[in-house]
């Protein structure tokens, strides 16, 4: 039986620059290839409003690697208290890095 598992994503750090008309994420370890790109596909905004979403979206995943690990992080730091902690907020931690990790959409 075969098992298959599930690629990696890109390590970070990542950061942004304009591409081809829209925001590039890339990571430092490649710089000619986008991680990802980010664009407006609506009618809703247009022009400095459009690019400023773009660069916001292109901001936040550019983040992601690091929010990731402060995930991971703090749900360890969590873990350790030997006192009561929010729930909700380890719940919070467990969707986050479950949903980047793509066990859950």
């Amino acid at each position: 039986m075969t098992t298959k598992t599930k690629a990696q994503h890109t390590p970070g750090p990542w950061e942004i620059r304009p591409f081809e008309g829209v925001y590039g994420v890339f990571s430092k370890e490649d710089n000619e290839v986008p991680v990802a790109t980010t664009d407006y596909g609506g009618d809703m905004l247009e022009g400095a409003d459009c690019q400023l979403t773009q660069e916001a979206n292109a901001r936040l995943i550019a983040a992601a690697p690091e929010l990731l690990e402060a995930c991971k992080t703090a749900l360890s730091k969590l873990n350790e208290l030997d006192r009561p902690v929010n729930c909700r907020a380890i719940q919070v931690l467990l969707g986050a890095i479950a949903k980047a990790e793509g066990r859950v959409s």
